[in-house]
């Protein structure tokens, strides 16, 4: 249940409660926020426990809205994700190798163990992303934490993507990037096929127009680019910048499109 723009709650719920939530979400095991109590519930169909009925659940709507499960297939693109960043082409392959084998989960964290620096980048890696995670779908669900304090993202990681990377994303979203092309200057209006197609990753997204404006500053800073256009995609925290500039003028303001 998404809850209406106007509709806005807030509740007395630390993020890391959520968070713990949602990683402790099985097909069996369901978790609500009570909106009214600023509390979440449990129900563990496997032990029987229950500290709120499903009925209640359906007969009160507007009061309880599910914490979301964990899907196995955005872990695994987190893991992917993850691997892509490793500098040392050694290991980022026996990783990749890792992951493609049976209980690519459990193998994943096996190998990582060798590399006890890595696997301390992961969790905290891991950690953030699912953060991140939460934080948008409580904000899809016009849910506030009253107890936490507003965060605004002063830096975003903006790092240019190189041909290995790009090859490395999945292949819908590499499909996508492909279809979305600069077709146009829009300073002086030059078009045709000349246009060279710069691709960037970002930690996340902008949340309001503070964070945007410090996006465009370190993408001013770091890259020299004043115009670019961000892509999300479906079932995935990625967040890419696509950018080019003029042949003719050298203005980076140009027009993208499918």
């Amino acid at each position: 249940m998404e809850k209406t723009s106007t509709d806005i709650k807030k509740v007395n719920i630390e993020l890391d409660e959520i968070v713990l939530a949602f990683e402790s979400s099985s097909p069996t095991n369901h978790f609500f926020i009570d909106l009214e109590k600023s509390e979440i519930l449990n129900i563990n169909e496997f032990t029987d426990y229950k500290e709120i009925s499903f009925e209640e659940v359906d007969e009160n709507l507007d009061r309880y809205i599910a914490i979301p499960k964990k899907e196995s297939s955005e872990e695994f693109m987190r893991m992917e994700q993850f691997i892509m960043e490793i500098d040392d082409e050694a290991v980022r392959e026996e990783l990749f190798t890792t992951i493609k084998m049976r209980k690519p989960f459990r193998n994943f964290e096996h190998t990582l163990s060798k590399y006890p620096d890595l696997m301390e980048k992961w969790y905290k890696y891991h950690n953030k992303e699912i953060e991140n995670t939460m934080r948008v779908w409580l904000k899809q669900n016009n849910i506030e934490l009253a107890g936490e304090e507003v965060r605004i993202r002063r830096e975003f990681g903006a790092r240019e993507i190189s041909k290995a990377e790009f090859e490395r994303l999945d292949a819908t979203i590499k499909k996508e990037l492909k279809d979305f092309s600069p077709q146009a200057c829009s300073n002086c209006g030059f078009e045709g096929d000349n246009f060279f197609m710069r691709l960037f990753m970002v930690d996340a997204l902008p949340e309001c127009e503070k964070e945007e404006e410090a996006l465009h500053r370190e993408m001013k800073k770091e890259f020299d680019i004043n115009h670019f256009w961000t892509s999300t995609f479906d079932g995935s925290n990625i967040v890419i910048l696509a950018a080019s500039r003029c042949p003719y003028c050298g203005s980076d303001d140009i027009i993208f499109d499918f």
